[in-house]
C-alpha cells in the first residue's frame, strides 16, 4: 500500500491517513519523493505495489487498484471524497487481493 499526495499543501492529510491505514494493520509506505502525481505512480509500479492512494485535495482521495491498472490502460482509479470512505474503500480492495491469493495458493 502507498500513500501520496499532489501537492505539499497535502502531506499532511496523507500522513494521517497513512497512520490510519497503520493502526489498521495495513502495511503503508508513505511516498516523500516528487510531489508530482505520475512519479508517485511510476515508483508504486516499480515496488509492485497493490493499491495506492493519492490525495489530491481534502475531498478528493484516488484509489487505484494497481493490479487493475496495469491490465487496463483506461482504469483511472477511484476518485471518494471523505478519507473515512477512502480508508474502507482501501480495505475492501485489499481484502480483494488476500482473497484471490488464498484461492491460487
Amino acid at each position: 500500500m502507498f500513500v501520496g499526495y499532489r501537492t505539499d499543501e497535502q502531506r499532511n492529510l496523507a500522513c494521517e491517513i497513512a497512520g490510519k491505514l497503520r493502526e489498521l494493520g495495513v502495511n503503508t509506505d508513505f511516498y516523500c519523493g516528487s510531489s508530482k502525481v505520475k512519479a508517485f505512480y511510476e515508483h508504486a509500479n516499480r515496488s509492485g505495489v497493490p493499491v495506492t492512494i493519492c490525495v489530491m485535495d481534502r475531498s478528493s482521495f484516488v484509489i487505484k487498484d494497481m493490479y487493475h491498472s496495469s491490465e487496463d490502460r483506461n482504469y483511472r482509479g477511484v476518485d471518494v471524497a471523505e478519507m473515512g470512505l477512502a480508508v474502507e474503500n482501501i480495505c475492501g480492495v485489499l481484502n480483494t487481493h488476500r482473497k484471490k491469493d488464498e484461492t491460487v495458493a
